[in-house]
């Protein structure tokens, strides 16, 4: 693995660092692979107790019927077959009972074959409903800073491959351990037959159990990097396929491209590594049953020789082993999954075990009625998962009234989007109070919160679904304004839509508000899918609407009667995140930042007399010109 790691370092671009998709990659001692493989095991039995008990006893069933088969096989060839080849009479109701037991027996091993199968199938695939869940709801609860440092690409891993991986373990569990069954009461019977017969399997099953040890110490460590390798190839195509548009803009298809050979010949390089493993250990345990078959015929026929065993008993002992060869396979198979499984399922717990702030722990808290007032209180904040980063906010002071409306204005870096992400709760101050409607944000019930306090990007995000699906985005108003009346829900979107200018448009498209958009809108111009994401907030009658840069694509006059419509309309506190003189003199107030500081507040006429937020504004008028 050495050569091939070097062989890849060699081949990696001057410019491309050496990533991994783990932040660190730790090969498991085979130990702590067994450990934590039974640890998987027991959650998952902890979830779903019977169906993995009704499999187990499917398997066990089988097992039983197994050796009764092998068993009865045996004496036929004592009862039936010898005495027949000798000349002698055999009754046809002997005949027929051994037909009846034999199908009897074959039918028992259908019903435990079909029970192992079908509820380990369930215990499977409702553990890993159980974990996707899980996970997907940690994803929802943990903060914007802690999205903002792990890949995309990762998560998608995680959520799919990871998960999917994690549980392929417990597929084979059932047989494994019918098939530890099928070997006690395999070796009963050959001990009953003859202690030498018994021998061999002394010897071959030990050999077995060493050799599946051995395989899984060997992939173990190769497993887990393969996991973190598959999430950074992930990644990478997540990062290619969103900013498909820059890569072909820039000319960056060849970078790209050397970007993704690199992190596909790592993981390709891993995985030739398990595959030569396997390579090594999958013929020598699967030949070893068939060694012991060889080995047994030599004993058997040498006792039969001596008068110590009969045909028969050959048979029996004979077909056990033969019975027992793809059992003892699927041990292997359990064993080989179990390194892969448990180092995705390490992958998904990094997740689901990672701390919740203690703020959110104290969210519970519901808001006042009608529009909010906003107050802070000395607030900072910086990227706290970014080393040594400066302060986006310093010592931020600033009362909003109840239903007022601000303008926030500054240059490029000031910290005006973070301001509006702090008040929206998308993140916590890192010094000083926020409050919004005297309650402190990091203690508002987050359902609350998002019915409550709505905020629009200049980024509008949209779904491949319809207009309807958009704006209530598959659900009805939960506050319960909307009825589950069609009549009435339309009326709420219609109006919706018509606050933001929408209506006009929307009415035009082919089936209206079922008309389907495309993925991200993309059927939709700039400034119709703002004005769509601008109703999706709307309709949820909010009492704080956070606007940041929410009408940049929108022709200047159309923008105008956009926040004329939301000043006389809207009974909600309105905070805007502009750049046009249009949008600057719509609010009451303007909160001038610099440097992540209020420099000053003020009307817009006021503060024109600042040579610096003249010149700010100035400026804009000339690039929107």
């Amino acid at each position: 693995m050495t050569a091939q790691a070097d062989s890849s370092a060699e081949k990696r671009p001057a410019d491309e660092p050496e990533r991994r998709g783990d932040r660190t990659i730790n090969d498991p001692a085979p130990a702590e692979v067994l450990r934590n493989g039974f640890a998987l095991v027991r959650r998952s039995w902890r979830l779903r107790p019977l169906a993995h008990l009704l499999g187990t006893t499917g398997a066990i069933l089988y097992a039983l019927a197994s050796v009764a088969f092998s068993w009865t096989l045996g004496r036929v060839a004592d009862d039936v077959v010898v005495p027949s080849l000798d000349g002698g009479n055999v009754a046809n109701a002997e005949i027929w009972t051994v037909l009846g037991v034999l199908i009897a027996i074959g039918a028992t091993r259908a019903v435990g074959a079909m029970a192992r199968r079908w509820f380990q199938s369930l215990a499977e695939y409702g553990t890993q409903r159980v974990w996707r869940e899980l996970l997907l709801s940690k994803y929802l609860d943990l903060p914007l800073s802690w999205h903002r440092r792990v890949q995309s690409g990762e998560l998608l891993t995680h959520a799919d491959t990871d998960l999917e991986r994690s549980t392929r373990m417990l597929k084979p569990l059932a047989f494994a351990i019918g098939t530890f069954a099928l070997a006690t009461f395999s070796f009963l019977a050959l001990l009953r037959i003859h202690v030498l017969m018994a021998a061999v399997a002394v010897v071959l099953f030990p050999t077995l159990s060493v050799l599946n040890r051995r395989y899984t110490m060997r992939v173990a460590a190769a497993s887990h990097r393969e996991r973190a390798e598959n999430g950074f190839v992930s990644s990478i195509t997540h990062e290619s396929f969103d900013g498909a548009l820059v890569v072909k803009t820039l000319g960056r298809e060849q970078a790209e491209t050397r970007r993704m050979r690199v992190a596909a010949e790592r993981l390709r390089d891993t995985r030739i590594e398990i595959g030569g493993v396997r390579a090594v250990f999958d013929p020598m345990i699967e030949a070893l049953p068939s060694v012991g078959v060889i080995a047994l015929v030599v004993v058997g026929a040498w006792l039969v020789d001596q008068g110590s065993a009969t045909v028969g008993e050959l048979i029996t002992a004979v077909s056990l082993f033969t019975i027992l060869a793809v059992p003892v396979r699927v041990v292997g198979f359990f064993l080989e999954e179990m390194p892969g499984s448990t180092a995705a399922l390490s992958r998904v717990d990094s997740v689901i075990d990672e701390p919740q702030p203690e703020s959110d722990q104290q969210r519970t808290r519901s808001l006042p009625t009608g529009p909010l007032s906003v107050s802070i209180k000395g607030v900072s904040f910086d990227y706290q998962s970014v080393p040594e980063s400066e302060l986006v906010l310093d010592d931020v002071s600033l009362d909003i009234a109840a239903g007022s409306s601000i303008a926030i204005v500054g240059s490029t870096g000031s910290g005006k989007s973070t301001l509006v992400n702090l008040i929206a709760g998308l993140a916590m101050p890192t010094k000083g109070s926020l409050l919004v409607g005297d309650v402190p944000i990091g203690e508002v019930d987050p359902v609350v919160r998002a019915e409550r306090i709505v905020t629009v990007f200049q980024e509008a995000f949209l779904f491949a679904t319809t207009i309807r699906e958009n704006v209530t985005l598959g659900n009805l108003v939960s506050s319960g304004r909307v009825s589950e009346d069609r009549v009435s829900e339309d009326r709420a979107l219609i109006a919706a839509l018509t606050s933001a200018e929408a209506w006009d448009f929307v009415q035009e498209l082919p089936e209206g508000l079922d008309t389907i958009i495309g993925e991200r809108g993309v059927t939709l111009s700039g400034g119709q899918r703002q004005r769509v994401a601008l109703a999706r907030a709307l309709i949820r009658e909010p009492s704080i609407v956070l606007l940041d840069d929410a009408t940049s694509a929108l022709d200047p006059a159309i923008e105008r009667l956009v926040l004329d419509r939301l000043r006389a309309e809207l009974r909600a506190t309105l905070v805007i995140v502009a750049y046009r003189l249009a949008t600057i003199e719509v609010a009451d107030r303007v909160v001038y930042l610099v440097d992540g500081r209020v420099a000053a507040t003020g009307v817009h006429a006021e503060l024109m007399n600042r040579p610096d937020y003249a010149a700010l504004v100035r400026a804009y008028e000339t690039s929107a010109g």
